[in-house]
């Protein structure tokens, strides 16, 4: 799942996707956030700013959809699927992009949105930095016995986060961070 933050909506809005994803979509009315063992938590009530909601809590797989439908039936965008990158040129006004199973490709603008191992980033000479948090989560999806009512749980614990976060038809997505060393199996 993600949370859209209700700017984030605006902007899918804008360009025509939120209409498909809005089923889908359960708004965070209320955020619930606590430290620790502590029995005290800061309560963010929407109604307090406005009728709109804090944002909502989408599984990925609405939203992909979603795009790309969009980007299906946009007059200005062609998708190519398997297509595989050899290189690319550039001028200061043109990209030509060669590939090994499509041709060439010529555009104004190359946009590299080809995943965390981008091989667009990697031709481009862009370097990453990178760091282990020595974290991993446990993700998983649950339902509920009483209703959540949009309520986004989170409690921020010594090892990590811990958050559930409420989805349609009485579900949540729960996310509970913890140490590497604590998840390995002896």
């Amino acid at each position: 799942v993600s949370a859209v933050a209700r700017g984030s909506k605006f902007i899918l809005e804008s360009i025509g996707v939120w209409e498909g994803i809005m089923p889908y979509a359960e708004p965070i009315k209320d955020i619930r956030v606590s430290d620790g063992a502590s029995p005290i938590f800061l309560h963010y009530d929407h109604k307090e700013v406005g009728s709109d909601p804090f944002g909502y809590i989408v599984e990925n797989r609405y939203i992909r959809h979603a795009l790309h439908i969009a980007a299906d039936t946009s007059d200005n965008l062609t998708i190519i699927d398997g297509c595989e990158i050899s290189h690319f040129e550039h001028d200061a006004s043109n990209v030509v992009l060669h590939t090994k199973t499509h041709g060439e490709f010529s555009c104004r603008l190359l946009i590299g949105a080809d995943g965390k191992h981008s091989k667009i980033r990697e031709l481009a000479g862009i370097k990453t930095t990178q760091w282990a948090y020595k974290q991993t989560a446990i993700v998983a999806t649950i339902e509920h016995e009483n209703l959540h009512n949009g309520l986004a749980q989170e409690r921020f614990l010594p090892a990590g986060p811990f958050a559930v976060l409420p989805m349609q038809n009485n579900r949540s997505s729960l996310v509970w961070v913890e140490p590497v060393s604590y998840t390995h199996l002896r």
